[in-house]
């Protein structure tokens, strides 16, 4: 039987992290997202019209970056590609990638590609 469903959209990608203050100040501080709401093991923040959840692994889960989601792509408003590899660069992260989208990994370990404009 076939279910006539009708998706127009991702309401939002949920994430396990092993700290999630160190997750969700990383999604703030260094790709500009907005923190919506936050909870006791979980936060939920807004990347242009889509949302982010992380939520905090449980004492002693592993946290297995990759496992099921190859990456996780972001689009910017502004910023070229030079710029936002050194950026990233000059805050530690170990970049690769070509003009148009960079790839680096969050604090977890999950792949990140960034789509400048």
């Amino acid at each position: 039987m076939t279910v006539a469903l009708r998706a127009n959209g991702i309401d939002h990608l949920g994430l396990r992290v092993a700290d999630l203050k160190r997750s969700t100040r990383f999604y703030v501080e260094v790709l500009g997202m907005e923190l919506i709401q936050e909870r006791p093991r979980m936060s939920f923040l807004r990347c242009g019209s889509n949302m982010l959840s992380l939520s905090q692994a449980r004492n002693g889960e592993p946290v297995r970056a990759g496992e099921g989601m190859d990456h996780l792509a972001i689009r910017l408003e502004a910023g070229d590609y030079a710029t936002v590899k050194e950026s990233l660069e000059r805050a530690g992260y170990k970049v690769s990638g070509r003009p148009g989208d960079i790839y680096f990994a969050d604090p977890d370990g999950y792949l990140l590609q960034i789509l400048t404009p």
